[in-house]
């Protein structure tokens, strides 16, 4: 039986598609009414059509219909007997996988009817292939996973599919990769791609790392550069940093040691040709360039200028609190050295001063980097060096430990500490931006910018998972490479484009001093004229799982940089116990060029969904005031 498709009714019913027929698609329709001439009106639930009549059919019943075609055009063939309105989807999906000589297994069948309750076209193939994939894993999720890439459009092939369905998982993403390092861990003989994975997986394991090294640099520097005579924790401090290399086991004093390590710098960075050269490419020297040059020419007034701007330039980046007090002894030092024939107690001193400057920048990785380079030091080796000190105290029972060692210790101890009270804004941001980058989720995106350096993608996760997985490797470290990527596939394919609002989701694994948890994000918005992010009017949701007060939402909405904060947790007396620090959430969000609004507690049940769950199925801004 056939009927030649003659005409579409388009918009009969307000919300109705435009019918878009592919050979081979399968879709129940209902024959509305019988119209004159042998044409019929049918209707698929979102589409109307009106079609001539090639066999007779009965108004009223329903029909499955396969697309075909010939030299006249499309056709529909019909591929069952008449349904009965009241029919059952379990009926009607049996009867077409009869039809079609499928097998009907509780996965096909319940393909068919979340199908046909979708108003969604099949095809024999995807059904066979869809069951395949319902098989190998929980079949509510599976259907879900479907489900949302109907809705959102997404082509339903198994490169979408399994990047979805991890997101029903409940296990996290950090947990994932904790699982994977296990795993490739008991290999017997690793391939390189599993050995370079290994420590980038580990690397995650102290993802505060360069912030703790570069506290503890700060406070051995503040015990070496005393101004005390020869206390006993100073004395301390020079042993320490003497038995690490840092500075020379011949120097008298520590003001001896450091003239002698600006003599061994090596003639090329300290020439006055590199710090030329670097003025001769509009680049500004670095802080040691400055101050080697100023050593070899201290009559020369340009050399001490650029020495007052080399550590002024550097000062500005340090922290907030920092800059003024930073500032004030450079001032200092340069006044002092503008007077007088420059002496090795001088020397000494500008050594110091761009040692404070140096530790106290505000990126940890640029800090220790330019402190190493005026102690001869690399900067892996200068983190080695505290590491593996850590490291020795750690395993070293507290009689066993010498003075250096205890003060080391002590010194370790307070920041680690501090750190776990008093995570700062700009220690939190950093966090979660290193994180981001260490993922290196949005690959693509790079690779079609620019074409990033080799090193730099050996320390994302991403390019190694892949290179890993073009390895002949053991089924389940596979299975555990390609969950973990699906889970990182997944954050693209939910961010999407709908006419002007822009969503973008984001999920970042956290290890917050042992504890492992993620963050998720959402961030839904317009963007600008020149294409960015619109952060004047948009809504950013965060989901939160926390040590203590466990699950946790905000719910942060800006309008015209005015911002009001809803946070959903149900730990009792939070709003009391969180009264103390509004005031600096305040004051830290006007430092950002922000208002706070207002800020309101609500408790609301547990969600038993996971994150990206929850995500898929918070419905996107509409209309001009971006409102849910």
């Amino acid at each position: 039986m056939i009927i030649q498709q003659a005409a579409l009714a388009q918009g009969l019913l307000g919300k109705e598609k435009t019918a878009q027929l592919r050979e081979g698609e399968m879709f129940p329709a209902k024959v509305v009414k019988m119209l004159p001439n042998g044409m019929a009106e049918l209707s698929t639930g979102t589409t109307t059509m009106v079609a001539k009549l090639e066999v007779p059919l009965q108004s009223g019943e329903r029909y499955w219909f396969r697309v075909a075609s010939n030299n006249e055009g499309i056709h529909l063939q019909v591929i069952t007997s008449p349904m009965s309105e009241n029919e059952s989807l379990s009926k009607m999906a049996r009867d077409l996988l009869m039809q079609l000589s499928l097998p009907i297994t509780k996965e096909n069948k319940a393909f068919v009817e979340m199908m046909m309750r979708e108003k969604m076209p099949l095809t024999k193939e995807l059904i066979m292939k869809a069951g395949e994939w319902l098989a190998k894993g929980p079949l509510s999720d599976g259907l879900q996973a479907i489900k949302m890439m109907t809705e959102h459009s997404l082509p339903i092939t198994k490169a979408i599919f399994q990047p979805l369905m991890t997101a029903y998982s409940s296990i996290s993403l950090g947990q994932l990769t904790e699982d994977l390092a296990a795993k490739l861990q008991q290999m017997n003989q690793p391939p390189s791609s599993a050995d370079a994975l290994i420590k980038l997986l580990k690397d995650w394991q102290t993802p505060l790392e360069k912030h703790t090294v570069q506290k503890i640099a700060a406070a051995i520097m503040e015990k070496l550069f005393s101004p005390e005579k020869l206390s006993a924790s100073k004395s301390a401090a020079i042993d320490l940093v003497k038995s690490w290399g840092v500075i020379p086991e011949s120097g008298d004093s520590i003001d001896d040691s450091l003239v002698q390590i600006m003599r061994q710098w090596k003639r090329e960075t300290s020439s006055p040709g590199a710090t030329n050269q670097a003025v001769f490419e509009n680049k500004p020297p670095s802080i040691k360039q400055a101050v080697s040059q100023f050593i070899q020419q201290p009559d020369d007034r340009e050399s001490l200028q650029r020495l007052e701007q080399a550590l002024i330039n550097n000062a500005k980046a340090a922290g907030k609190s920092a800059v003024g007090p930073l500032t004030a002894e450079i001032k200092s030092l340069i006044e002092g050295l503008k007077t007088t024939d420059l002496t090795n107690e001088q020397i000494a001193a500008v050594f110091k001063t761009a040692a404070k400057v140096s530790i106290q920048h505000n990126e940890p990785s640029e800090a220790i980097r330019q402190l190493a380079a005026l102690f001869n030091k690399e900067a892996e080796e200068f983190v080695g060096l505290i590491k593996n000190e850590t490291a020795k105290i750690h395993s070293s029972s507290l009689a066993a430990l010498s003075r250096k060692e205890l003060l080391f210790q002590q010194i370790a101890l307070a920041v680690e500490n501090d750190m776990q009270l008093h995570l700062s804004a700009k220690e939190a941001h950093s966090l979660i931006k290193d994180t981001f980058r260490w993922l290196g989720v949005d690959l693509e995106g790079m690779l079609g910018t620019s074409l990033p350096e080799e090193a730099e993608l050996e320390k994302m996760l991403k390019p190694q998972l892949l290179r890993l997985l073009s390895e002949n490797l053991p089924v389940h470290i596979k299975e555990s490479a390609e969950q973990l990527l699906g889970r990182m596939n997944v954050q693209p394919l939910l961010s999407a484009e709908n006419g002007p609002i822009q969503q973008l989701i984001m999920q970042v694994p956290i290890n917050l001093f042992g504890f492992h948890t993620e963050l998720t994000l959402q961030w839904s918005g317009k963007k600008t004229e020149d294409g960015q992010l619109d952060s004047d009017y948009c809504r950013v949701l965060f989901y939160l799982e926390l040590e203590h007060i466990k699950e946790t939402v905000i719910d942060m909405q800006v309008q015209n940089r005015i911002i009001q904060l809803q946070i959903f947790n149900e730990t009792p007396g939070l709003k009391s116990t969180a009264a103390a620090l509004l005031p600096s959430l305040k004051a830290g969000i006007e430092e950002k060029g922000y208002q706070l609004s207002s800020i309101q507690f609500k408790q609301s049940g547990k969600s038993e969904l996971p994150p990206l769950v929850q995500v898929m199925e918070t419905q996107p801004y509409e209309g001009v005031d971006i409102r849910i």
